[in-house]
Formats: C-alpha cells, sequence, structure tokens
C-alpha cells in the first residue's frame, strides 16, 4: 500500500490507510506485535499524539508484524 509522503490531505490519507488495515478480518490485534500497536494508533483520531509517520515507520511496522507473524507460525503449538 502506497500513501502519499506529503500534502495537505497525507495525514488523512495514511489514517485511512491504516484505519482499513486495523479494520480487516485478519488483523492480529494492537497486542500483537508493536507494530500492531503502532497501526491501531496512527489509524486513531487525528488527536492522538502519534501522527502518522514517515515511510522508515510505515516500513519498521509492517517488518514488525511480518517477523513477529513468522516465529509465531513457526513455533510448535502449545
Amino acid at each position: 500500500m502506497q500513501g502519499p509522503g506529503r500534502g495537505p490531505d497525507r495525514a488523512a490519507v495514511i489514517r485511512g490507510a491504516a484505519d482499513r488495515i486495523v479494520q480487516l478480518a485478519d488483523f492480529r490485534g494492537a497486542l500483537a506485535s508493536a507494530g500492531e500497536t503502532w497501526l491501531r494508533d496512527c489509524a486513531g483520531p487525528t488527536t492522538n499524539s502519534g501522527g502518522t509517520g514517515s515511510h522508515k515507520q510505515w516500513v519498521w511496522a509492517g517488518n514488525v508484524q511480518h517477523i513477529t507473524h513468522a516465529v509465531r507460525q513457526a513455533q510448535p503449538p502449545a
């Protein structure tokens, strides 16, 4: 998913994208990893202090989500 890097509607578009992600049925929830927590906070109201981040934060969040999921899938069931 790609969003605008600048412009007057940047924050609204980014928050909208984050909101669509957290509304997906297979979103693992904000407590699954720091990446999901960041997405939940980004999708929140514009008054939150987290902001919408930069491309570096989006890459970080995506990587954290992926690695967390991969590690949990590789672990034997409890």
